[in-house]
């Protein structure tokens, strides 16, 4: 519950400034401000483990594609197709992350997960019905 509040509040919260500044600037000030403050709060800093180079290309892979590049892309979409549809859109993201780790990764599943995939279905087409 607390994650869909989240979802709902990064969804509609910033439409009217990403107007005034377009989404690319206050998604990268938003990243930058929580970022610090995320890693000087958390002391993070000390348990840092870059140890070569691609540890280091780990850590930027996933600032750069995991955050910064997925969450410009939701944005983007959030400013097209409006919050309502983005969030309904990225609530099967779970489903899609399975099947790639089924196929990539040979994740075996169990009774609980399919239900997990038809539950999260079965709201979607709920919450898309009038």
């Amino acid at each position: 519950m607390i994650s869909a509040l989240c979802v709902v509040i990064y969804s509609i919260s910033p439409i009217n400034i990403n107007k005034k500044y377009g989404t690319l600037i206050t998604l990268s000030w938003g990243l930058l401000i929580s970022g610090i403050i995320f890693f000087v709060a958390s002391n993070s800093y000390k348990v840092l483990q870059i140890t070569d180079i691609y540890s280091f290309l780990g850590v930027c892979g996933v600032i750069f594609f995991g955050t910064i590049l997925a969450f410009s892309f939701y944005m983007r979409g959030v400013d097209i197709i409006g919050p309502t549809k983005a969030s309904m859109i990225a609530s099967i993201e779970p489903i899609s992350a399975m099947i790639f780790s089924y196929f990539w990764f040979g994740v075996k599943f169990v009774l609980l997960d399919y239900i997990g995939v038809f539950l999260i279905l079965l709201c979607t087409i709920l919450v898309s019905k009038k």
